[in-house]
This record gives C-alpha cells, sequence and structure tokens, in this order.
C-alpha cells in the first residue's frame, strides 16, 4: 500500500528533522525513533512554547493568575478562584 504526501508535508518533515538535528547533532536513531522521539518531542516543545504565550495573554488580561505553591513550579488558575 503506497500513501501519496504532498510535497509541503515532506519538505515540513524534513525541515523539522534538520531543526532536531541542529541542536542535537550527536542523535541518531531508527525511523520509528525519528518518527516517536525526534518529531514528537520537537512538537511537544513548540506547543509547550505556545501554551505559555496563550497563558502570557490571559495573564495580561486579567483571566489567569499564577501562584507557587512552596516553592514549587508556578501553577496556573482562573484569577479569582481560591
Amino acid at each position: 500500500m503506497s500513501l501519496i504526501y504532498s510535497n509541503l508535508d515532506v519538505v515540513d518533515i524534513a525541515e523539522s528533522i534538520k531543526h532536531y538535528l541542529g541542536k542535537r547533532p550527536d542523535a541518531a536513531d531508527t525511523l520509528e525513533g525519528v518518527a516517536n522521539w525526534w518529531l514528537l518531542r520537537q512538537r511537544y516543545e513548540i506547543a509547550m512554547d505556545i501554551v505559555q504565550e496563550a497563558l502570557d495573554v490571559l495573564i495580561k488580561q486579567g483571566v489567569v493568575t499564577t501562584i507557587t505553591p512552596h516553592g514549587s513550579e508556578i501553577i496556573y488558575k482562573l484569577k479569582g478562584n481560591p
């Protein structure tokens, strides 16, 4: 069975792999490892950046606030909600 992908999909994946290797030049893995670890990890890192920016916007809008219980990681919550 042959799957057909657009050239844009292939180029996008190739760019993602190059970006990953640029940050980790010693990386080496199987096809499955590249798909499961390199690409998913990179998308996770990008998603974390986007989520952080979204939370920052919500904080500026006064919708979300943060707490840091006992010096641990920052916790985000609805502003005004105990």
